[in-house]
């Protein structure tokens, strides 16, 4: 009959079209390619799992790149720039702690020589001794080398100070006569002010040295060589005056530290550099 169609035009009347989308090449490609892996004997050859190629590459060779399925370098939250924490400026918290305790030993040796000073244990271990010492680690890391020593060194005199406060420690001299445990005590003040001597004299040459801090060791060295007289030759007027003197260290000490905040807040107080142009070209 010749007006009836042929087979094979009816077969390729009903014949789906062939498409060539990403789907066919990641699915039906894909999997024609491992049946015919696991149909052939390429997977009893060692060389086969060495040198087979990723389906990464499979993909990439197709022009397909998908974040999903390509193993991808993705974006770190750790690798974007961190800026690191600021720090405050701990050489005002060494000064006024030193100030402090300085002003209360001040008080006791002008006003009540003869009275007892173990009120202010509480305020030479802690805020004086523990806390300066803390700060002056802290000024130290930060790069300024003298005024960390100085902090850390004064920090840990008061520190040793109110531990002879305690009953417990303090009653240690017992096994000394008055006159021994006087002259003791006078020579550990006499050390104390030849140590401060020398960082007057410090003072005078590093590039950062100031007015301000050589007057604080100045009257610092005047505290502590006068109480040392007072207690080797037993009279109260040294001991008096020192507490002028312990006043005078005390302001300068409360005037430096006031002067390095507001330098953080972007206004100058006077501290009087010894030299200002060594600072500016540093």
């Amino acid at each position: 009959m010749s007006g009836m169609p042929s087979s094979s035009n009816d077969h390729d009347h009903f014949m789906l079209p062939q498409v060539a989308s990403e789907n066919t090449l990641l699915g039906l490609d894909r999997k024609m390619q491992r049946q015919d892996s696991v149909n052939s004997t390429d997977h009893l050859d060692p060389d086969f799992y060495l040198h087979r190629p990723h389906y990464a590459d499979e993909e990439k060779s197709h022009g397909f790149n998908s974040p999903m399925l390509s193993p991808q370098q993705m974006p770190m939250m750790m690798n974007m720039p961190q800026h690191p924490p600021t720090l405050g400026n701990f050489g005002v918290l060494a000064l006024w702690s030193f100030a402090t305790v300085t002003a209360l030993l001040g008080t006791y040796n002008l006003f009540l020589p003869t009275t007892p000073n173990h009120v202010i244990l509480p305020t030479a271990i802690t805020f004086g001794g523990l806390s300066q010492v803390i700060a002056g680690f802290f000024v130290l890391a930060n790069g300024n080398t003298f005024s960390g020593i100085l902090f850390v060194s004064y920090g840990a005199f008061w520190t040793g100070s109110g531990l002879m406060m305690v009953p417990a420690i303090g009653s240690t001299l017992d096994v000394l006569t008055k006159e021994q445990a006087d002259v003791g005590n006078g020579v550990y003040h006499f050390i104390w002010a030849f140590y401060t001597l020398i960082n007057i004299a410090v003072s005078l040459r590093i590039k950062n040295g100031n007015f301000m801090s050589t007057w604080n060791l100045v009257f610092v060295f005047i505290t502590l060589f006068l109480t040392g007289i007072s207690c080797v030759a037993g009279t109260l007027i040294p001991l008096r005056i020192s507490g002028v003197t312990a006043y005078l260290a005390a302001l300068g000490a409360w005037y430096t530290g006031a002067a390095e905040l507001f330098e953080a807040q972007g206004e100058g107080l006077w501290l009087g550099y010894y030299n200002r142009r060594a600072l500016k070209n540093k």
